[in-house]
């Protein structure tokens, strides 16, 4: 089943790169993030986390610090040491308005080598109070290995990339065309992990949106030209991560990255 997943992203992947024809490139946006993981002795855990989008484009403001603010709560089951699945809920907030997502994913693990592949495949519905709520599915794969240093300190360097294509199974005919893929981010992180309970996660990243552009004229009435526009933001984040364990006790478990 894993390959097929692979399969599938090396087709999305392809159909991006293919139609990619005009690239849009936005300011940097900062983007950090604060996790409270709770460990189960089962395996499994529970997640709540925090996180800020702040743009540094003097043009655009940032009420209270962020423009965007997200609240997230998850939980994911490991029936194998590959396999898990879960769910997720996020609440995002941005320019006053907000949205709630929740998502249901299945997540594969396996070794490439001395290396970890991950494989993450989800369904969500977005839910807004605008009628613009609909439904998408989201693949990342990822490519991690993890180091110690000295006694204390294991990093863990990682590569992934995340596709995001909404779901059209009933588009009406006189709808207009959209991308294959809408969204697309990725990213490159060194996981720090100081202690069993405490982890930092530097990283930069390159946020896309694929998106169709109609034809338009500027201020004289010339035409501009419409098509595939892909808008293209870099971003800087951090995530902080405290791990609490079920008894108050340390214990041996499988911790993924602060990715969830």
């Amino acid at each position: 089943m894993h390959k097929r997943i692979l399969l599938g992203a090396a087709g999305l992947l392809a159909a991006s790169q293919a139609q990619a024809q005009k690239h849009i490139r936005y300011e940097l946006e900062l983007w950090p993030e604060a996790q409270v993981e709770y460990a189960l002795q089962s395996g499994n855990y529970a997640f709540v986390e925090l996180r800020g989008q702040r743009t540094t484009n003097g043009d655009i403001p940032n009420p209270d610090g962020f423009y965007g603010k997200q609240l997230q709560v998850g939980y994911e089951h490991f029936w194998s040491s590959q396999w898990s699945i879960g769910g997720t809920a996020r609440y995002q907030r941005a320019e006053g308005a907000g949205a709630l997502t929740p998502e249901i994913l299945l997540r594969h693990r396996g070794k490439l080598g001395s290396f970890t592949l991950g494989q993450r495949l989800s369904a969500e519905y977005r839910i807004t109070g605008v009628g613009q709520s609909r439904a998408s599915t989201r693949l990342r794969i990822d490519l991690e290995r993890a180091f110690q240093i000295g006694r204390t300190i294991r990093i863990r360097p990682r590569l992934a990339y995340e596709a995001t294509a909404y779901l059209r199974l009933q588009r009406a005919e006189d709808e207009p065309k959209e991308r294959f893929i809408d969204f697309g981010l990725a990213r490159a992180e060194v996981g720090l992990r100081f202690t069993e309970w405490l982890d930092l996660t530097p990283w930069i990243g390159y946020s896309t949106a694929y998106l169709l552009v109609l034809g338009q004229t500027d201020e004289e009435g010339n035409p501009i030209p419409g098509g595939p526009r892909n808008f293209r933001t870099p971003i800087v984040g951090a995530d902080l991560r405290f791990t609490l364990f079920q008894g108050g006790r340390v214990f041996e478990r499988r911790q993924l990255p602060t990715q969830h």
